[in-house]
This record gives structure tokens, C-alpha cells and sequence, in this order.
């Protein structure tokens, strides 16, 4: 397809972005045959391009995707690169890795600063996790009124759909 030619063209002249489309396209088989390993190789370009959508894409891959292999510390590498490039929702997926991965953390304190980063920055789902690491005590003491306020302010982001994902959390 001519759009694909296109990417093509713009990744022959550097740009990252145009490798990471390739990659998606790949994947969900949009305008053209599904292609996982294609996929992969496309995202890898991106990566090396410097693209951090394509390290969050590439490391969601390693990290979260069930017919994908496993690779955490990978996986971390790549969300690490996306988030030195300040991409958000990176930003969520590490500190959720770290969280349950916390051999791979740089510091004690790294999935929580990146949580409260990505919170800081919008991201609803961030802030949900923080309230789940408050009400329950996932490295930090139990908490119910700052639990309540992450859950809150994940509401205020994420507007009603959030405020149903938490419906038995306010209760």
C-alpha cells in the first residue's frame, strides 16, 4: 500500500515516528497482513531512531502482552528510554513493573516517583495505582486518606469510567 511506502520513505530519512506506525500497523494488521516479528522490527528501528513510543510499544511488548515472551529487564531498558524521553504512559508501565519486579528498580523509591510523576501529568491510571498502593500498603504504610485522594483525583482525570472502576473503592 501507499502508505506503507510512505513510513517507509520517512524512516529511509531518520524518522523514528514513521518506524513506530510501521510497527503498529504491523501488529494490529492495519491495511495490511498482520506481521508480529515485522511489528518487532519496525518498533526496534524506532528505538534506534530514538522514538519513545516505539521503546513504550517495544517494552509493553516484553512486559505485559500475553502471546508475547517475557523479558522484565528488557523490558525495562526500553520503558526506561521512553521515559528519559518523557513520554508518560511509559512513566506508568515502569513504575507498575517495578512495583512488581522490584529486583529491577534503581532505587527503593523509583516506582513510586514514577507513579507520582505520571500522575502529576494526567495520567489517571497512575493515580489509581497509587491509591491501590495506599489503601493496601504495597511499600508504603496503609493510608485510607491519602488512598482516597489518589482515587479522587484518578476520578478527576479519568471522569466517569474512572469513577465506576472505583465505585467499591469509595465505598
Amino acid at each position: 500500500p501507499v502508505l506503507v511506502q510512505l513510513f517507509q520513505e520517512a524512516v529511509r530519512k531518520g524518522s523514528g515516528v514513521a518506524a513506530t506506525y510501521l510497527g503498529d500497523l504491523y501488529y494490529l494488521g492495519v491495511e495490511l497482513n498482520q506481521d508480529r516479528p515485522a511489528a518487532e522490527r519496525w518498533l526496534e528501528t524506532g528505538v534506534k531512531l530514538h522514538n519513545p513510543i516505539a521503546a513504550y510499544d517495544l517494552g509493553s511488548l516484553f512486559s505485559t502482552e500475553n502471546d508475547h515472551p517475557h523479558d522484565f529487564p528488557k523490558a525495562a531498558k526500553l520503558l526506561r528510554q521512553s521515559v528519559a524521553e518523557g513520554y508518560v504512559p511509559a512513566m506508568h508501565s515502569l513504575g507498575v513493573l517495578l512495583i512488581k519486579h522490584p529486583e529491577l528498580a534503581k532505587s527503593p523509591q523509583e516506582a513510586q516517583t514514577l507513579l507520582e510523576t505520571a500522575a502529576g501529568s494526567g495520567s489517571w491510571k497512575a493515580s489509581i495505582v497509587l491509591g491501590v498502593l495506599a489503601r493496601d500498603g504495597n511499600g508504603t504504610p496503609v493510608d485510607p486518606a491519602t488512598a482516597y485522594y489518589h482515587f479522587q483525583v484518578a476520578v478527576l482525570q479519568g471522569g466517569d469510567s474512572t469513577r465506576a472502576l472505583l465505585a467499591n473503592d469509595f465505598k
